[in-house]
């Protein structure tokens, strides 16, 4: 979807004040009065296009409300709604005639300049349950008097909102439904619902009031898909994990991953499907030549399985979701009986912790099965000293695929607590460029190495997510996320790779495709259907 365009100008013309605005097609627009109420006695009119055609009128002194909305040609029909006290018109469910010149006269006269700009009607949102998704506002930065209001199934009050004007943000997620769950971008007012479930879909809407004088209102319908299926294997043997499709149709772009490491894809483009066939068995050593791909049906067949996970399936074209539970058994043992090892290995591994030393140094951590409780145990003088050490180690690297001149967040999945510290780092030097203490007691952003980043970082206060703006080439490298909570600290690591027009040339025509393909597809997951 393109971004929403609202440009607003005031000219003053023999006391008459006008106003543009653009309003995506399907979406509704409120046009403001600007009136805290009409007096006794008034007439307010509404009136459209260059004939003047009267559409809607206030006589309060005959205590009347009416609604012309047969006239000029019958296209505002069951579409404008009057608010008897202040005289805002709203048009419903706009389309592209509806764009043109309005003119409200009363005791204050204004003139809007109205654009409808062409898209597709219905938004429509799908998602597997335990995902997180987007609905996205489409402003590039809220403005200091706009006012966000999100609502779900028309309930009251709205379940999220912000209101810049008072510095105000809130989220109205005490019910069970939504709790710990709702998460605002404070630039863009756009809602992320985080660990969806099925008791989420619905229909979410948001107004959007700009500075009082119009307001947009947009709708989206989510649908969250609970499809998982439990896979048990031997270890060594094979597993199928079926598409459900007979043959991979025309502009099919289908996607098998494990965690958020990609294992096969296959984007169906006209008669090109060996072309546009790949499997990234050699990324993980856990699936080294271990992928096999049905390019007729696209499902996935894992030889010597040997990764309990879950697995997961995207196939774009058709909004199909679908995960996999896959549970590795070793011969000859029980569930019962793996469980009981487990437990044993952990006991002895809690044993094996206790050391003897004053400081333990665990250089070059990288897996987090480093994580967990240290103990130390000082003994001296007939008397034990004891002291434990949380360490948190994450070896989790995500990685970002942009192209030159875009934006990119850096997200992070947890709710930021008030007395959190956030460090973003950069490079191999972790040169910290953006950190927050204590949510808006500080939050600060920094040029980074030689200056790169001037007035290209916005840091989210409330979520800690970091966006970088006009991102360039030089911008490529690694990204950590430091968050210190109570004395412990947790990580985050993401790889930015930034992809300008010179590199295209040394990539494979097949392979550019998929990188653009995934690179797009990532972008508008959470809005297509």
């Amino acid at each position: 979807m393109k971004n929403m365009l609202l440009i607003v100008f005031y000219v003053a013309i023999d006391g008459v004040f006008g106003e543009s605005v653009s309003v995506m097609e399907g979406d509704s627009v409120t046009l403001h009065t600007s009136l805290p109420e009409i007096q006794r006695h008034d007439v307010l009119q509404w009136r459209f296009g260059a004939k003047g055609a009267l559409i809607a009128q206030i006589n309060k002194g005959a205590n009347k409300s009416s609604v012309y909305d047969d006239v000029p040609d019958g296209r505002f029909r069951d579409r404008l709604k009057l608010d008897n006290q202040t005289g805002d018109l709203t048009i419903t469910n706009t389309r592209t005639e509806h764009s043109g010149h309005y003119e409200v006269t009363s005791t204050r006269n204004k003139i809007f300049t109205v654009t409808v700009l062409p898209v597709d009607a219905v938004k429509s949102v799908s998602v597997l349950v335990g995902d997180s998704v987007s609905l996205n506002t489409d402003l590039t930065e809220i403005q200091r008097d706009d006012v966000i209001r999100w609502r779900f199934e028309h309930l009251n009050p709205p379940i999220a909102e912000i209101n810049r004007k008072d510095r105000k943000i809130s989220k109205h997620d005490g019910s069970e439904r939504f709790r710990g769950r709702l998460q605002l971008d404070y630039w863009t007012g756009s809602l992320t619902i985080r660990n969806i479930t099925t008791k989420h879909s619905g229909f979410y809407e948001v107004d959007i009031s700009i500075s009082n004088r119009h307001t947009i209102h947009k709708s989206f319908s989510v649908t969250v898909r609970g499809e998982v299926r439990t896979v048990s294997v031997m270890k060594g043997e094979s597993v199928l994990l079926h598409t459900g499709l007979t043959e991979i149709q025309r502009d099919d772009f289908i996607t098998w991953m494990f965690e958020d490491i990609i294992l096969a894809e296959i984007y169906k483009n006209q008669s090109s499907l060996d072309q546009l066939f790949y499997t990234y068995d050699g990324a993980d050593e856990r699936f080294r030549d271990g992928l096999e791909l049905n390019k007729q049906t696209g499902s996935l067949n894992i030889t010597q399985c040997k990764t309990s996970g879950v697995y997961e399936l995207k196939i774009n074209r058709r909004a199909i979701y679908q995960r996999f539970t896959v549970t590795v058994s070793v011969a000859g043992l029980s569930s019962g009986e793996i469980v009981g090892i487990a437990v044993v290995v952990l006991l002895v591994f809690a044993v094996v912790a206790v050391v003897i030393y004053r400081r333990l140094k665990i250089s070059k951590l990288k897996s987090i099965t480093h994580s967990g409780e240290y103990k130390l145990q000082i003994s001296g003088s007939g008397k034990n000293t004891f002291e434990r050490f949380s360490v948190s180690v994450s070896d989790e690297i995500r990685p970002v695929l942009v192209m030159e001149g875009e934006s990119v967040p850096l997200d992070n999945d947890t709710i930021i607590q008030t007395d959190d510290e956030i460090l973003w780092m950069f490079g191999d030097k972790d040169i910290v460029i953006a950190e927050s203490k204590g949510g808006t007691r500080g939050t600060t952003t920094d040029h980074g190495p030689d200056g790169r980043f001037r007035g290209r970082l916005k840091l989210d206060h409330q979520t800690g997510s970091l966006t970088i703006t006009n991102i360039r080439t030089e911008d490529s490298g690694p990204y950590k996320l430091q968050i210190s909570r109570g004395g412990q600290k947790s990580f985050k690591l993401f790889n930015v790779s930034v992809s300008g027009p010179t590199a295209l040339g040394s990539i494979p025509e097949e392979e550019h495709l998929f990188q653009s393909v995934r690179y797009w597809r990532q972008r508008s997951i959470t809005t297509e259907s």
